[in-house]
C-alpha cells in the first residue's frame, strides 16, 4: 500500500440464490479506500480473494514510523 495504514476496509454484500432445491450464496466487495468493486460466485472465491489482501499487506514493508509504534 502507499500510504502508513495497515487496514483494509470492504463492504461485503451476501445474497441467497435460489437454483431449484439448492440456495447459492454470492458475494460482492466494495473496497472503501477505492469504491473498486467485485463479485464473487461463492464463498471460497470470496474467502480467497480476501486472503490474498490480507496476505498482500502482510507482505508489504512497514514504514519507520510504523515499526517504531509496534
Amino acid at each position: 500500500m502507499n500510504d502508513e495504514r495497515q487496514y483494509l476496509a470492504y463492504m461485503v454484500r451476501l445474497w441467497a440464490v435460489h437454483r431449484n432445491s439448492d440456495v447459492l450464496w454470492r458475494a460482492s466487495v466494495e473496497n472503501a479506500h477505492t469504491g473498486e468493486r467485485l463479485a464473487f460466485e461463492d464463498m471460497e472465491s470470496l474467502c480467497r480473494y480476501m486472503n490474498a489482501k490480507v496476505a498482500e499487506v502482510s507482505a508489504a514493508p512497514q514504514s519507520e514510523s510504523n515499526r517504531k509504534a509496534s
